[in-house]
């Protein structure tokens, strides 16, 4: 897996020259106080590590700076950079981000000069990366307008108190298809100047400010020494070849330590993504769990609802068997007391009969016979009537009975259906739920198994990555102290060779001071010859006019003599 992820990285990213310039067209702030300071001198300052630009100077002036009016060659400041491809989603080709520090420099003199003390104003990051585009085909590429919000310092002057300051520009990048020498013309720690200077200005950062002040040499080749010709270039041809070993040797080790940090940062995103996979299998896990949690309730639920139901049926049955019993038991008591009360009216008929019999035994008259024989006959017909409602009493009991039964038997049935479907729908979910449970046993024991995996592959590329950073620091800084030695060596000898060149700049101004004699001499003379020019020059005027003069006093006595 780290094998391709550092494929991908290589295929992914390459470096390309590019240089970008940058030209201000003006910085403006919303001011909220008066300030002291309204007229105010601005730079812009922009930098990454060694490379370091700055432009002109531009008077403010109402909250407004403006380098238009200002600048007569246009105000451009150019740097090289390196960016990396990187491939995009969509086919096409990206960079990688190439944040550039942007800053507002105030002056903090009075006079006009460049090279004052500037203080940091306002600050801003803008990434150069996304200006940048291979399609030009190594020409110039087109102009892009740029607008920077940039952040006060606080405390800053000049500003009137605002919070933050806008800049206006205008962007180039230019890709610099053929460019070879990168280690020649690219910024370096070394030479701390940009490989390709300012359009604007011929002296970089690194160059000192007095050196266009010291006295100009030039056309004294002629004077200089025998052995001065004979060590300089010695010198020169040992410093460069250790000025370009360490500038190949400090451009390796920068290369190692961009793969370095191009291995990490892949391992990091294949990391980041696995951990992301994890988290959404994780979660895809928990609800899947959560959702199958939330169905066992729901049918436990369900089932305590069905359970519930059958207990308020069965509850209404055994009500309704309670009354029917009830029922049953008050017609039989009604039923005893109709037979009691049958077994008292047989009794009374058998008093009647016995008191009949009496009575024809006493030979009683025919209309006491017929009275009784009626009250008999009257009593016999309700004996029938009560018989008969006690057998359709009996025949309602059997019935009660009978639809109690097939009723009792019926619910029994179904009672036993129902917790027969109950068992194995309970059965059904303790299966489901064992699965789940298991399931989630195995994601959680995969989980635990990446996390274990992930966290050895980290250690071991970490491990791999501080003895490799170990290494190449012992070997950079072996190969520094040989630098420093060499470096020592040719200090010396640069001394050395400083003395003779300053014994022969004293012979050299020397001589100069002697022609500078000379020629004050000589302007002297000039001098004199000039005021002897400008007097021979004013008797030559005389003289024509006293000639002038006599030819007009002759002419008028050869007139007068005439006449």
């Amino acid at each position: 897996m780290l094998a391709r992820a550092l494929a991908r990285a290589r295929g992914r990213e390459r470096g390309e020259k590019f240089r970008i310039d940058l030209r201000p067209v003006d910085l403006t702030w919303r001011a909220i106080d008066d300030d002291d300071d309204a007229r105010s001198r601005f730079r812009v300052r922009w930098s990454r590590g060694a490379k370091v630009q700055r432009t002109t100077t531009a008077t403010a002036t109402a909250g407004r700076a403006n380098w238009e009016t200002t600048s007569d060659d246009g105000g451009w400041t150019t740097a090289v950079v390196t960016l990396r491809r990187r491939a995009a989603r969509d086919g096409g080709t990206t960079f990688e981000a190439k944040a550039f520090d942007v800053k507002a420099e105030r002056a903090r003199g009075d006079g006009d000069g460049e090279d004052d003390a500037f203080a940091t104003t306002a600050k801003a990051s803008v990434d150069f990366a996304r200006f940048a585009t291979v399609e030009t085909g190594g020409g110039l590429g087109g102009e892009e307008a740029c607008v920077m919000t940039l952040t006060v310092k606080d405390g800053a002057r000049g500003v009137g108190g605002a919070k933050t300051m806008t800049l206006r520009c205008r962007i180039r990048a230019t890709w610099l298809k053929n460019y070879a020498n990168a280690s020649a013309d690219g910024a370096t720690e070394l030479s701390m100047v940009s490989g390709l200077e300012s359009e604007s200005s011929a002296v970089t950062d690194a160059t000192p400010p007095n050196l266009l002040r010291e006295q100009d040499l030039s056309g004294f080749q002629q004077l200089l020494s025998p052995v001065a010709e004979s060590v300089s270039p010695v010198i020169v041809r040992q410093s460069e070849r250790r000025e370009e070993q360490a500038r190949a040797e400090l451009e390796a080790q920068r290369r190692l330590n961009a793969d370095m940090e191009v291995r990490l940062e892949a391992v990091r995103n294949e990391l980041e993504k696995t951990k992301e996979e994890l988290a959404t299998q994780r979660r895809a896990v928990e609800n899947e769990s959560a959702r199958a949690q939330s169905e066992i309730a729901a049918a436990k639920e369900e089932a305590q609802k069905t359970l519930r139901e059958k207990e308020r049926a069965i509850d209404r049955v055994l009500s309704d068997i309670a009354a029917i019993e009830k029922e049953r038991n008050a017609a039989v008591r009604a039923s005893k007391d109709q037979g009691f009360h049958i077994e008292a009216l047989e009794r009374s008929l058998r008093e009647r009969d016995s008191d009949i019999a009496r009575l024809k035994s006493l030979k009683d008259t025919d209309e006491a016979t017929a009275t009784l024989e009626a009250e008999r006959i009257a009593h016999s017909r309700e004996i029938e009537r009560y018989k008969s409602q006690l057998d359709a009493a009996d025949t309602q009991i059997e019935t009660l009975s009978r639809s109690h039964k097939n009723a009792h038997a019926a619910f029994q049935r179904k009672l036993d259906s129902q917790l027969k479907l109950r068992a194995e729908a309970e059965k059904v979910f303790e299966r489901e739920l064992e699965q789940k449970h298991v399931e989630c046993d195995d994601l959680r024991q995969q989980c635990s198994n990446i996390v274990a995996e992930t966290t050895a592959l980290t250690t071991a590329l970490k491990r791999s990555a501080d003895e490799q950073h170990r290494a190449s620091t012992n070997t950079a800084k072996a190969e520094a102290a040989q630098a420093k030695c060499d470096l020592r060596a040719v200090s010396e000898e640069l001394c050395d060779v400083r003395k003779v060149l300053d014994a022969h700049v004293i012979e050299l101004v020397e001589a100069k001071l002697n022609l500078a004699e000379s020629q004050g001499s000589q302007l002297v003379l000039r001098r004199e010859l000039a005021r002897t020019k400008g007097k021979l020059t004013e008797y030559a005027a005389r003289c024509t006019r006293m000639e002038s003069m006599y030819a007009t006093i002759i002419d008028e006595s050869t007139g007068t003599t005439e006449t």
